[in-house]
C-alpha cells in the first residue's frame, strides 16, 4: 500500500464485542443484502486498486455494521468531523471503539499533533500497513 496510513483513534474505555454484535439486525432485506455486498465488493476493489478515495468513499456507505455500532461510539461523529476533509475515510475497526482514520501518510503526519489536540482524551497513532506475511529463515 503505496504512501498510504492508518490512524487508529483509540478511546479510553472498552465496547464489548458481545454488546457490538447485539445492536446488529438479525436479517437485512434482500435489497440492503445486495447494496450491502456492493459496498463491499468495491472495497475490495478499491484496495486492491489501491484507490484510496473510492475506498474512503465505500467507507462512508457501509450498511453493514457502522449504522448500527456507531451509536455506541461517542466519539464518532466528532472523529469524522475532526479529519473528514484531511482523511479518505474513516472506519470502526472491528467491533470498536476504536476507530480508524484512512489517510495519505504525508497528510497523517502533518495533522497528527492538531487531532491529538483537539481531542486529547483519545490515543492517536499512526500505522503503517504491512504487504508481506512471515519470513521463513532456515532453522527457525
Amino acid at each position: 500500500m503505496s504512501h498510504v496510513s492508518f490512524v487508529a483513534v483509540i478511546p479510553d474505555f472498552e465496547l464489548k464485542t458481545k454488546d457490538a454484535r447485539a445492536v446488529l439486525p438479525d436479517t437485512f432485506s434482500y435489497s440492503d443484502a445486495v447494496r450491502a455486498s456492493s459496498v463491499a465488493n468495491v472495497s475490495t476493489a478499491a484496495l486492491v486498486k489501491e484507490d484510496w478515495a473510492l475506498l474512503g468513499q465505500m467507507m462512508n456507505q457501509d450498511h453493514f455494521h457502522e449504522p448500527h455500532r456507531k451509536a455506541l461510539i461517542p466519539h464518532y461523529e466528532a472523529v469524522k468531523a475532526l479529519v473528514g476533509h484531511h482523511a479518505y475515510g474513516v472506519y470502526i475497526s472491528g467491533a470498536g471503539p476504536t476507530l480508524m482514520v484512512l489517510v495519505d501518510e504525508a497528510m497523517a503526519k502533518k495533522q497528527l499533533q492538531e487531532w491529538r489536540e483537539a481531542m486529547p482524551e483519545h490515543e492517536w497513532l499512526i500505522l503503517q500497513p504491512v504487504n508481506h506475511g512471515i519470513d521463513v529463515v532456515d532453522g527457525y
